[in-house]
């Protein structure tokens, strides 16, 4: 979000509207939803998905979903069904709930995901870590924007973000993360910000794509590190690419697909 020099980048110091409406994502700008997508968003926490899709296929896959912290992110647990393996994604600040119903068990966690290093997906890393003793991966180009999380949340008025220590390693596009009998994709997904990663479930037609595609809309690129041509080739290649059926999970708002993206998305 800002540089890692430790000097404050003065574009992204937040105006008193903002501070006085922390649960307003969009007035933060974290991403730029289309009209009405926002308020068009029905919460879902607590609710995985259905062990089979509408197409009749069955889930190798589920995927719950939790929002989270002042800037209602998405913070997604996948779970291998077989084996009971899981696996977090972006662990957002408010995750006190989640993690008393992950701790028992804690020993199947495979791995924490990060998209990205943005504050609001970093927010509960630390503690989460802490307490489920998981692997942390996330991109290498991420690192600089982890390593002053606490600090960026601090100047949009997010306090409380325990600074989070480097990750236990790096992922790259194409390879492989297991959860249980399973594995996620890694797609590199780059422009919201410097590394920005998806994770892609061939076997259950899912994709989380953090802050890079949203309903009706698409990540932010006004940031320090984001680029819209970037960004715009990371859809256009990585995600328009997949099957036109595949659900989308983005890192805040509701689910969409990628076929609807591909035809209703005002920015593509």
């Amino acid at each position: 979000m800002f540089p890692g020099s430790g000097a404050f980048d003065e574009r992204w110091r937040p105006s008193a509207r903002s501070l006085n409406a922390m649960g307003n994502a969009v007035e933060l700008g974290y991403y730029t939803p289309y009209p009405n997508s926002f308020r068009r968003f029905r919460r879902s926490e607590g609710r995985g998905a259905e062990s089979v899709r509408e197409d009749g296929r069955s889930l190798a896959l589920n995927i719950d979903t939790h929002v989270l912290g002042p800037l209602e992110n998405n913070v997604y647990v996948v779970s291998e069904p077989a084996s009971g393996a899981l696996a977090v994604v972006d662990p957002a600040l408010g995750g006190e709930a989640l993690l008393e119903e992950l701790l028992p068990q804690a020993e199947r966690v495979a791995a924490i995901l990060l998209t990205h290093a943005h504050f609001d997906h970093v927010g509960g890393l630390a503690e989460f870590r802490r307490r489920l003793r998981a692997p942390v991966l996330m991109h290498e180009a991420e690192l600089e924007l982890l390593q002053n999380a606490s600090e960026h949340g601090f100047w949009l008025g997010v306090e409380g973000i325990d600074q989070p220590s480097d990750p236990d390693r790096f992922a790259t596009g194409g390879e492989r993360i297991t959860v249980g009998e399973d594995s996620l994709l890694v797609l590199e997904t780059p422009g919201h910000s410097p590394g920005g990663l998806s994770f892609y479930s061939e076997s259950s037609g899912f994709v989380i794509t953090g802050d890079a595609l949203f309903f009706e809309s698409v990540g932010r690129t006004d940031l320090p590190g984001a680029s819209p041509q970037r960004l715009l080739k990371s859809i256009r290649e990585k995600l328009f690419t997949l099957p036109e059926n595949t659900v989308v999970y983005p890192g805040h708002g509701p689910t969409t697909t990628i076929g609807h993206e591909k035809t209703a998305n005002p920015y593509l």
